[in-house]
């Protein structure tokens, strides 16, 4: 049987711009400009643009994209390897922007590619997928191309992007011609040239390893009925690469017996495949198979929504520059606003410490402020990261504090009038923790050298030295062995 296409007028897809912002200094081979800031917006190819207005659909604030650069030879981009960098959505709309820990661009050519949805953990060229019902995985493959058709570099910042589908949604509809039993489904199965796991590469769009033994079976505990009103699903899967012109097969239990048929289809990712079939009293036959482009934004279910809080934590603002606010947390990383003191953690470990956690390799980084090593971005999700030894140093200039003997110093905004606590969360010792009302020790994220030969980082030390007067030592940054636990306060920086 011979596919019915169905072409659209309109054929939105997803933009991605890409412009670089001012930022701190880094090591860098070649004049470094700034740092990549990521803004997404659904756009139209030129080809299809009409003077029908398009009903812009914009990422959930909070979206989670991963981006890699590298030089447009294939080989890590100045001054560090910018493989799979966290890029978040801090708001949605027209307007939207995104926030990251910071890509610089320089004078080097560069490619950029793109996916979603973000994990830390992942390959970008080897990202194990499960097809679900909720994720709309997508990709956008390399490209070495700025807005303005120039290469990519410090002088040529914009980029746009345009995300694809990496799945195919199949989609059937069942309707009775003349059947006259009860008309209802308890189970089916689809079969053919795609499963529901394999690995794909974002950096091209290439599928790998799909599992063709993992097709659509579902059973109904409470059966579906066709009767009146037909009966329809659908599902994301993944095709077989190279399959070609191939056999979708439908197996049917209706009421007391088992219906089948078969029909020829060339799935492709990034389509949609609708499947009408009929249903009579002696057969299951199929009327007719649609294709279509997929374009409604970013998924087919209400339910794809980034991982992020009921009610995300804003934190305190304590102060701001000309570019951003600067929010600090009232609680310590893995703790809350009743339980405070948090957990442990080795430089590196987005797990809280326990006797026998292996130590992070940091050798040749700096800084880990927002990548996967910060355990803050990690728990707190969203724009939360460790802080420098500058922004510690930054809250105490423009606050006031006050030490509270046995809880810990009061720091006070001499702008907002807001108030957060440093509590004496105590430090590790034999297991346990020591100290708690009298002392605690901060990491930093930045800071990270070699020590007679060991990796150490940025500390920042609170004690309360005479219990009975107001000496206490506040702000002192310092360095200490990566592989010791110590608590971690986040910090938000907030774009004006």
């Amino acid at each position: 049987m011979k596919i019915k296409t169905v072409i659209s007028l309109l054929v939105p897809v997803l933009g991605l711009f890409l412009s670089a912002a001012c930022s701190q200094e880094r090591d860098a081979v070649g004049s470094s400009q700034g740092q990549l800031e990521l803004t997404v917006a659904i756009d139209q190819p030129a080809e299809t643009r009409t003077a029908t207005p398009l009903t812009a659909t914009y990422f959930a604030t909070g979206t989670q994209l991963g981006i890699t650069v590298q030089k447009t030879d294939g080989t890590a981009y100045p001054s560090h390897e910018h493989t799979n960098v966290l890029f978040s959505a801090k708001s949605s709309g027209s307007n939207q922007t995104w926030g990251s820990t910071g890509v610089d661009l320089t004078t080097e050519a560069a490619r950029v590619s793109a996916y979603y949805p973000f994990d830390f953990g992942y390959n970008p060229s080897a990202i194990p997928i499960t097809c679900d019902e909720q994720t709309d995985w997508m990709y956008c493959p390399w490209t070495d191309k700025a807005a303005n058709n120039g290469t990519i570099n410090a002088d040529n910042r914009a980029v746009r992007l345009t995300m694809k589908h990496a799945q195919t949604i199949i989609k059937y509809q069942l309707v009775n011609v003349n059947y006259t039993n009860e008309g209802n489904i308890y189970r089916l199965d689809i079969k053919g040239k795609f499963g529901r796991k394999g690995t794909l590469n974002s950096y091209t769009g290439a599928l790998s390893d799909v599992d063709e033994k993992s097709f659509i079976s579902e059973q109904y505990g409470t059966a579906l009925n066709f009767m009146t009103d037909g009966a329809t699903n659908q599902w994301f899967v993944l095709p077989t690469p190279d399959a070609g012109e191939q056999d979708v097969d439908f197996t049917f239990y209706i009421d007391d017996k088992e219906y089948h048929t078969t029909v020829s289809a060339n799935l492709e990712q990034g389509k949609i495949y609708t499947f009408n079939l009929k249903m009579n009293d002696t057969f299951l036959s199929v009327a007719s198979v649609e294709c279509e482009a997929w374009t409604e934004g970013l998924s087919k279910t209400t339910a794809v929504t980034p991982y992020t809080p009921a009610t995300p934590y804003q934190g305190v603002l304590m102060y701001s520059d000309d570019t951003y606010d600067y929010y600090w947390a009232e609680y310590n990383v893995g703790g809350s606003l009743t339980e405070p003191y948090g957990d442990f953690f080795r430089l590196g470990d987005t797990k809280p410490y326990e006797s026998g956690n292996a130590s992070i390799d940091l050798t040749g980084l700096t800084t880990i402020c927002g990548t996967e090593y910060d355990a803050a971005i990690v728990i707190m999700g969203d724009e939360w990261q460790m802080p420098t030894g500058d922004d510690w140093l930054n809250l105490e200039s423009h606050s006031t504090v006050t030490a509270e003997l046995g809880v810990g110093y009061r720091v006070t905004s001499k702008t907002t009038s807001n108030s957060i606590m440093i509590h004496f969360a105590g430090f590790y010792s034999n297991g346990g923790r020591d100290g708690v009302g009298y002392q605690a020790v901060y990491w930093s994220g930045d800071g990270i050298h070699l020590y007679n030969n060991k990796v150490y980082g940025g500390i920042t030390e609170f004690f309360y030295l005479n219990e009975n007067t107001d000496n206490f030592s506040f702000f002192q940054p310092s360095g200490g062995p990566a592989t010791a636990p110590h608590s971690i306060r986040a910090i938000r920086k907030v774009m004006r």
